[in-house]
């Protein structure tokens, strides 16, 4: 009994065990396969040496177009597939930050294929031919088990091969006037012209101009230059802000045509100004090449003078001069043959002759001056304009219809007769002028040069304008001594454009100089000579002179006098028909007038031969600089003759100026050199010195010199 329940406890006990187990999971005998990438083939655009044996790429970059391989293997089983995935940088850095590095794939990203190789565009962009890319793939077996480390291939991908843009025909065609000269006959005439010029970093000059009303048509043709990357499409634009994107069916888009868009309301007119049309042709991979047309759409006006014609009013001619004297100018008649005549408002610039001659007012006079006159010192100069230009509609600044004081008083001349001050259509005339100057040093001049900036346009009679500029013709003020070289520039419809509005032959006041004194030369090409005609050149300020005719005037002009002794006295009197100064305490109160006093600076020295036959200059310091009074007159008694010169001739130097402080005050005025010849007896010897006697006392109303040290 104690057996068998020994027997029985044991068998309860193996049961109980067995219940407490916990089941065996079944071994996984089932290996993970591995993935490999076995590179690519060489292909058709795989560079080659001189023997034609292709040259393996660099590791980390390959062509947009590649052809991978890729294997697998189970050492247990059989590869039942792949699942790749193709990452790449972004596009385009964020603004102010580097280009972030690759992104790593996604779940999503991943596709299956049973493949073991594969042909890929990689993905570029138009502005960027190279990018970044990474490549990952692992194989899964017939059991589903994946590779979990899978194959990766990081490589930046570069589009050597974008579309070739085989043609890109720019035309412009439009309708202009024409004009053989200033002041011929203005026609209409037709406009064609091929645009050409590209964008070059070298040279930013626009080469090509059209007419501002041009209707622009562009038309391309591409072609592919990498088998199995074919064009998808263009992008291009003009004045758009973004490129316009077309697919490869368009090969032409028109610009300019004035037509309404049906949908938009939109009317298809460009502004003018410089303009550079951009196309890019784009392939499978978002490559593009990119070609450009640059051009300037309006054609700038050209500008000649228009000055008085001497012979069309009965001016007197006097003295190699031409004028008119008016009691006051509240009363100035009609000047026929200028535009001091109603010209001014009936003959449009293109209608203007071309002369070249200007008005000067001073005092109650009005001159006629040509080329290298001399005007006077704080006149004003009145310089008339004609012009032309073919395409841009006559946008004159009128001011508001009905406004009576938008425009001049034209009750005298027949109604509508006013054209230059109607807007409207192109009639082949520029709608006003600037005017600028230059002013430069001179040999008889001191101080540097001066510009005038050309700013402001005329005539301008709008009363809304803050810049409202009521002439027709150019007025300038010459208060600088000088040499001016004056030019005029017409300014057309589109006042307000970057580029073309304005006539730009002449760049600067400074350019004017140099290529007017370059043609008066001799020198200078075909196209600087005809520019050279749009500047006049006159002198301001006419140089002070003696008055030698006075009989006090010591020693005479005609050399006539002997001095007694070597102890000379001088009786200078001059004067000035222009004096001017700047001065406010002394300053003209108008434009058009002198100053209230007469301003003249002396400086005397002496010259003759010594002992040797030598040229000897006496110039002591208080000879130097000397002021008169508002008579004129200069006296300077006891001045002792340097004992070097000999005599017996000797010569009286005399620089002569019309202004104080000439050497600070840069074109203050002119001076004028004089040589008045004399004789005095020769020097004493030394027991004559011993025994001669010592000057008197100079004249209490003279400068009194000195003995030399």
């Amino acid at each position: 009994m104690r057996l068998r329940a020994g027997f029985y406890l044991c068998l309860f006990a193996v049961f109980c065990g067995i219940g407490c187990r916990k089941p065996i999971t079944p071994a996984d005998n089932n290996q993970a396969p591995e993935t490999w990438i076995t590179s690519a083939p060489q292909d058709t655009i795989t560079v080659k040496d001189k023997d034609g044996h292709p040259i393996v790429p660099s590791p980390g970059t390959i062509p947009v177009l590649y052809h991978l391989y890729w294997a697998g293997s189970d050492i247990d089983g059989a590869i039942a597939g792949y699942y790749y995935a193709l990452v790449e940088t972004a596009a385009t850095a964020p603004p102010g930050f580097p280009l972030p590095g690759l992104p790593g794939p996604k779940p999503r990203d991943y596709h299956f294929t049973t493949h073991t190789d594969m042909t890929f565009i990689f993905t570029v962009t138009e502005a960027a031919p190279d990018r970044q890319h990474a490549f990952f793939i692992y194989a899964v077996d017939n059991k589903g088990k994946p590779d979990p480390t899978p194959a990766r291939f990081i490589f930046n991908s570069q589009d050597r091969y974008p579309p070739a843009i085989d043609t890109l025909d720019a035309r412009a065609t439009s309708p202009i006037f024409c004009q053989s000269g200033p002041g011929a006959p203005v026609t209409a005439c037709s406009f064609v012209k091929m645009i050409t010029d590209s964008f070059d970093l070298h040279s930013q000059t626009l080469k090509d101009t059209v007419p501002s009303s041009s209707v622009l048509n562009f038309h391309w043709h591409s072609s592919p230059t990498l088998p199995g990357s074919p064009v998808t499409g263009y992008q291009y634009k003009l004045d758009e802000t973004q490129f316009v994107p077309v697919d490869s069916s368009v090969h032409s888009v028109t610009y300019n045509s004035g037509i309404t868009d049906p949908i938009t309301g939109h009317v298809d007119v460009l502004a003018p100004g410089p303009k550079q049309f951009t196309l890019r042709a784009l392939d499978l991979a978002g490559g593009a090449r990119q070609t450009t047309r640059r051009f300037l759409l309006n054609i700038s006006p050209i500008t000649w003078l228009s000055g008085p014609d001497p012979n069309a009013y009965p001016y007197t001619h006097r003295g190699g001069e031409i004028y008119l004297d008016l009691p006051d100018f509240a009363h100035v008649p009609n000047l026929t043959g200028s535009l001091l005549s109603n010209d001014s408002v009936q003959v449009l610039p293109s209608q203007r002759p071309e002369r070249r001659t200007f008005f000067e007012i001073y005092k109650n006079r009005i001159y006629v001056r040509g080329e290298n006159d001399t005007v006077n010192f704080n006149s004003w100069v009145v310089v008339g304009s004609g012009g032309f230009d073919p395409d841009t509609p006559y946008l004159v600044k009128a001011g508001v219809p009905g406004d009576g004081q938008t425009k001049p008083d034209t009750s005298g001349i027949p109604p509508g007769s006013a054209v230059v001050l109607h807007s409207g259509p192109a009639n082949g005339s520029p709608i006003g002028f600037k005017g600028s100057g230059l002013l430069p040093s001179l040999s008889l001049t001191f101080g540097s040069s001066q510009n005038t900036d050309p700013a402001l346009l005329y005539p301008n009679f709008d009363p809304n304008s803050t810049q409202r500029l009521t002439i027709v013709s150019g007025y300038f003020q010459a208060d600088r001594a000088g040499k001016a070289y004056c030019y005029t520039k017409a300014v057309d419809g589109y006042v307000k454009s970057q580029l073309g509005s304005t006539d730009d032959g002449i760049s600067s006041p400074f350019a004017a100089k140099q290529l007017a004194d370059k043609v008066d030369a001799g020198g200078g090409t075909d196209q600087e000579k005809d520019i050279r005609r749009r500047i006049i050149t006159f002198y301001i300020d006419k140089v002070p002179y003696l008055v030698t005719s006075d009989p006090t005037f010591t020693p005479k002009y005609d050399g006539s006098t002997v001095y007694p002794s070597r102890t000379l006295n001088v009786n200078l009197f001059a004067s000035d028909v222009d004096p001017y100064t700047s001065d406010v305490t002394s300053k003209p109160t108008r434009v058009g007038g002198p100053s209230t006093n007469l301003i003249l600076r002396w400086t005397l020295s002496f010259a003759g031969k010594d002992s040797t036959n030598q040229n000897v200059v006496f110039a002591p310091d208080f000879l130097k600089h000397l002021t008169s009074d508002n008579s004129g007159r200069l006296i300077v008694t006891n001045i002792v003759l340097d004992p070097r010169i000999i005599g017996p001739a000797v010569t009286l130097k005399i620089e002569l100026c019309d202004c104080i402080d000439c050497e600070i005050r840069a074109g203050s005025g002119r001076c004028v050199n004089v040589s008045i010849p004399f004789m005095v007896p020769p020097p004493p010897t030394p027991a004559q010195t011993f025994h001669s006697d010592h000057p008197g006392p100079g004249s209490s109303n003279a400068l009194s010199g000195r003995d030399l040290p």
